[in-house]
């Protein structure tokens, strides 16, 4: 599917999300996050969401250290409620991307 912009692909994502027949997606999209940021005016945003199988934690970060430290605040979250400690580590793509750029 083409999108005119980022927006429109944001909003696709985030209208499927809300029309999900099912109580939760296997992941919550990003778009949602960032929406709720935007709509909100937050520079980071945590979800924290259970569907009653599964818990659920997406971060989003407006700037890059922004997005670190949402990620840092959402394994935190994570380590609290006694998750795996190999899941408890993540790293937003954009942040792997700088880390890795020399």
């Amino acid at each position: 599917m083409t999108y005119r912009s980022e927006r429109d692909r944001q909003d696709r994502a985030y209208r499927n999300f809300q029309m999900s027949e099912k109580a939760m997606p296997k992941r919550i999209p990003i778009a949602v996050a960032k929406r709720i940021a935007e709509e909100q005016g937050c520079s980071q945003v945590i979800v924290l969401a259970f569907d009653g199988e599964l818990t659920h934690v997406v971060t989003y970060g407006k700037t890059l250290m922004d997005c670190a430290q949402a990620a840092e605040g959402g394994n935190r979250m994570k380590r609290v409620m006694g998750w795996p400690e190999n899941l408890c580590n993540d790293k937003p793509s954009r942040v792997k991307r700088k880390e890795s750029t020399p």
